[in-house]
């Protein structure tokens, strides 16, 4: 059997490819090693995880944000030996990056882009990656991801920048959030990143309204000028987006892309299906 896993800040999809061809999924919490101790990922894989015990696993393949760092990838390796019980040559943890790029344009060049509860893109080469972006994270960074959205829609209402009808609007959704609750949760609470993110439901429910559209179609061109601009050949190659963000909102997507004569590919939700026919493939 072969594991495969795509994790994000949010969540983390599971495909179980047995031998007999037979594919499994769950779903569980989000797996990102920037924001959890090495003892809350033992603790979800175990309480999480579902794994029966009838087959032998062959290899795991896990892609995750934060996983860029050696380190990083080396804890979620670890944590997923000792849950498994398998040797940590079996278990391949990459960046969720390369996640994207193999799920979306296979074996062919293009740029490939993330756009969920954190942002990241790269240019792919049909292989690897050959440029990445300088990723800071959701406070220096991030720009169009559901964490950056978040922040500016909530930043806006606390400091009553929002128009009349949107402070309402915003006000009658979350009612118990304001600047106690809000200072409380990002700096005392865990995964700040996930709390903004939240925030993104409500530009995405009101993205026609002129505040909300003028808000996402400068982020996405801030976004990139911030990344795609920079990599070569970016006129030339499909431009792939994966992720939550992109796959929500992507007729205003569209259309930016469009604006600046970038070739658009595929716009994606999650990884995961793609991920899971190319690693039938290359089995």
């Amino acid at each position: 059997m072969q594991i495969i896993a795509d994790s994000g800040g949010t969540k983390t999809d599971w495909r179980f490819i047995y031998h007999n061809g037979k594919i499994e999924q769950q779903t569980t919490s989000g797996l990102n090693p920037n924001y959890i101790s090495n003892s809350e990922m033992g603790h979800m894989l175990t309480k999480e995880l579902q794994i029966g015990n009838d087959e032998t696993i062959d290899r795991v393949h896990f892609y995750g944000a934060g996983c860029s760092n050696p380190k990083n990838a080396e804890r979620i390796k670890n944590a997923l030996s000792d849950r498994l019980n398998l040797n940590t040559s079996l278990v391949d943890v990459n960046h969720d990056l390369l996640a994207a790029a193999r799920a979306s344009a296979a074996d062919q060049a293009g740029i490939i882009c993330i756009l969920g509860t954190g942002s990241n893109a790269c240019r792919y080469d049909g292989n690897g990656i050959v440029e990445e972006m300088v990723n800071l994270g959701y406070i220096l960074g991030d720009e169009v991801s559901g964490a950056y959205l978040g922040k500016q829609i909530l930043k806006a209402y606390l400091e009553h920048e929002l128009p009349h009808d949107l402070q309402n609007s915003f006000k009658e959704k979350f009612p118990e959030i304001n600047r106690h609750t809000v200072v409380e949760i990002l700096y005392t609470k865990a995964k700040p990143n996930t709390f903004l993110a939240s925030f993104f439901s409500f530009i995405f429910e009101h993205q026609s309204h002129p505040f909300c559209l003028n808000l996402l179609i400068d982020s996405f061109q801030l976004f990139l000028e911030k990344s795609v601009f920079k990599f070569e050949k970016h006129k030339e190659l499909p431009i792939h987006f994966i992720g939550g963000v992109a796959y929500s909102v992507n007729n205003i997507l569209r259309k930016v892309l469009e604006k600046n004569k970038l070739n658009t590919g595929l716009i994606m939700q999650s990884p995961i299906a793609g991920l899971t026919l190319y690693h039938q493939k290359h089995f």
